[in-house]
């Protein structure tokens, strides 16, 4: 009888040995397979995404204004070609990093800086232009228009 139950107990310890060798197995053919294969197209160079947000939503001061920028793109930014203009008083903003390059940026904005133009002080908004493109050479370029309060002290034109 001990050699009939050491028999099973060697049939049982072989079969889970070679139960586990064939998951091990399949295991490894499917990491080997996942590891190689390429799709069939390749995939679509989307252009970039650019996302201009601020706060509070509605007219705003110069004071109060708090921007927020984001660019993002699935292979890389091409940030030679990053552009913010302000339209109304034509000036245009780049980044001072030459060669900086990467998937991704993100900014606050602020427009303190402005509070002492005198265009912008006339003005009842604001247009910002903002493109990039990237190394693809494809370009993004968004239009966004922030309306401002008067400025305290300027006279603001009521038409009767």
């Amino acid at each position: 009888m001990t050699t009939a139950a050491s028999g099973v107990k060697k049939t049982i310890s072989l079969a889970a040995l070679a139960v586990s060798l064939g998951v091990l197995a399949v295991m490894g053919w499917l990491v080997f397979r996942d590891s190689t294969r390429t799709p069939l197209r390749p995939l679509a160079d989307r252009p970039p995404e650019v996302e201009f947000t601020w706060s509070p939503l509605g007219p705003v001061t110069l004071q109060e204004f708090k921007g927020f920028l984001s660019l993002q793109d699935d292979h890389a930014l091409d940030f030679t070609t990053y552009k913010f203009r302000i339209v109304e008083i034509d000036k245009t903003i780049g980044l001072p990093i030459e060669g900086m390059i990467g998937r991704e940026y993100t900014s606050d904005i602020y427009l303190s800086w402005l509070v002492n133009n005198a265009k912008v002080l006339e003005s009842d908004h604001l247009t910002f232009e903002i493109s990039v493109a990237d190394d693809k050479g494809q370009e993004t370029k968004i239009t966004r228009m922030v309306k401002l309060k008067p400025a305290a002290g300027v006279p603001v034109l009521v038409k009767p």
